[in-house]
């Protein structure tokens, strides 16, 4: 039977210390709105992740131009190049910039 013992060690990548070994790889939820803004289901998903326990979480991928948006719910795109937030969106942002200080506060020990 293979050993998992090193999976609860802490883990250390330059200044950053990893609490465990376990990730969540970037996956695309299509949690989006087509704008790119973060909706209450994305911002609700990697909260979630950021609650688990998870040492390291790498969030999807973000449209930095719009031509590279490979899916409609991903992102980026018109919000990085538009310059414009719809309606709500201030809030969606912060929740989503709490649940990244959130993800990152759980992988710090």
């Amino acid at each position: 039977m293979i050993e998992l013992k090193h999976m609860f060690e802490p883990l250390a990548i330059g200044n950053l210390t990893i609490k465990n070994r376990f990730v969540v790889s970037p996956m695309v939820m299509n949690y989006c709105g087509v704008d790119g803004v973060a909706t209450e289901t994305y911002i609700a998903y990697h909260e979630a992740r950021a609650k688990g326990g998870w040492g390291l979480i790498i969030t999807e991928d973000y449209a930095v131009d719009p031509a590279a948006k490979a899916f409609i719910g991903i992102a980026g795109s018109t919000v990085i190049h538009g310059g414009t937030l719809v309606s709500g969106a201030p809030t969606s942002t912060i929740g989503a910039e709490n649940a990244i200080r959130t993800s990152l506060a759980s992988c710090s020990t």
